[in-house]
């Protein structure tokens, strides 16, 4: 009775170590990534233009009023020469800008001088807003890169970086500029989303990367074998690792596996659907490389 047991679980264990070693693989496509930082701040128009009385004389119309849409060639304020002996023509103050009238000095008929301000316009012509960044995230950016305004489809371009901090903060400022839309006006206050540190490449999920006697390993399948190919990994993104070397697109990493497998091992190999998604392993094994230390069977 003994003997046939130990005959039945020698037969047991020769069907089972005699089973092909089955994987499934899913080929590296080229990603892009990036990381985002997070502030806050309000818009500001892109410039207030002062315009000024051009003669000494009193003010004989004003055409507009304080929250008025102007646009170039917009008449703002005509100013008549003051003289006891001839009449002159009023000259007009034009707008040069696309703008909303921001503040207006005088009235009509008030007596003014050459050069005195007669009225604000806040070119909206475009908004801008300044942001105070530490000093950890205003090494990560740079001119051109986009900011976007949260919840909207609108954003911005970084149009400056300071490289010496605010004496009284200590931050570095850094100016964002966003084109004119009908949702944005002077003092909104908005959320954004500044993306940095781009990457294109090959990303890889977290758990498809293992290390082994100081190594770091992605397990790949080469022509029916088992390879460890040792990377070189690069910055985080979430729940994938940029990867600087050690692999490349068309690359078939196992994703899947009946048993145990190991660096050189032949394998029998599957593609994986094309409609599959999940991100990682989906047989709730290891990842393969964590399967290195059987006895004799280390890198």
């Amino acid at each position: 009775m003994k003997k046939c047991m130990i005959m039945c679980c020698l037969m047991v264990s020769f069907f089972v170590f005699s089973q092909d070693k089955t994987v499934t693989v899913r080929k590296i496509k080229a990603s892009k990534a990036y990381e985002t930082l997070f502030y806050g701040a309000r818009l500001q128009p892109a410039a207030l233009i002062s315009y000024s009385s051009p003669v000494t004389g009193v003010v004989s119309k004003v055409y507009v009023k304080e929250g008025d849409m102007v646009r170039p060639g917009t008449n703002l304020i005509s100013v008549v020469r003051r003289s006891s002996s001839t009449d002159f023509l009023p000259s007009v103050v034009i707008s040069q800008v696309t703008g909303v009238v921001g503040k207006i000095n005088v009235v009509a008929n008030q007596e003014v001088t050459e050069r005195l301000e007669l009225i604000v316009i806040a070119d909206i012509s475009s908004y801008k807003t300044d942001l105070l960044l530490s000093d950890k995230d205003i090494v990560r950016i740079k001119k051109g890169d986009f900011a976007y305004i949260i919840g909207t489809s609108l954003f911005g371009n970084i149009t400056s970086v300071a490289i010496i901090p605010e004496g009284n903060t200590g931050l570095f400022r850094a100016s964002v500029e966003f084109k004119p839309d009908r949702k944005l006006f002077s003092g909104a206050f908005v959320q954004l989303e500044i993306r940095v540190d781009y990457f294109e490449g090959v990303l890889v999920p977290v758990e498809w990367v293992a290390n082994k006697y100081g190594k770091t390993i992605v397990t790949i399948a080469v022509d029916n074998k088992v390879v460890f190919r040792e990377v070189k990994v690069g910055t985080r993104y979430g729940k994938r690792l940029s990867i600087q070397s050690g692999l490349k697109p068309g690359d078939r990493v196992i994703v899947k596996y009946n048993k145990a497998i190991f660096d050189g091992d032949e394998v029998t190999v599957t593609e994986e659907a094309e409609n599959t998604k999940q991100s990682g392993f989906n047989n709730n094994n290891p990842p393969p490389g964590g399967m290195m230390s059987g006895p004799g069977r280390g890198m």
